[in-house]
């Protein structure tokens, strides 16, 4: 399953520049250490909406819910990212595009999958 983000509270979409900018506040991060403990089933799928977080404590925040090996992480970005060796890292999982994001995920979470 793809684990629910209340997308809309969690995130705020705007334009600058003439492209997405996608803002998160730290509170993705509490919602995954609070959260996450109490998720049954198999997660597939966590949509992070922020690349500044560092390896060591995803993968800590990801032991500490419980979570199969096998989770996908995906970091959202805005235009071409500026990837460090931690943040490509595939234990933790891909960087989409906020194109992909809009058109692959939103509608994913919408239907429950």
């Amino acid at each position: 399953m793809i684990l629910e983000l209340e997308l809309r509270g969690f995130f705020d979409f705007g334009v600058e520049d003439g492209g997405l900018k996608i803002n998160a506040g730290r509170c993705i991060l509490c919602y995954l250490k609070e959260g996450l403990k109490d998720v049954k089933g198999t997660v597939d799928l966590i949509i992070c909406m922020d690349t500044s977080f560092p390896e060591a404590v995803l993968f800590h925040v990801l032991k500490g819910g419980n979570l199969a090996d096998s989770v996908s992480f995906y970091y959202i970005v805005d235009f071409p990212p500026d990837i460090d060796e931690g943040i490509s890292h595939t234990r933790i999982g891909s960087l989409i595009t906020p194109q992909e994001f809009c058109e692959i995920i939103v509608p994913l979470a919408k239907v429950g999958v």
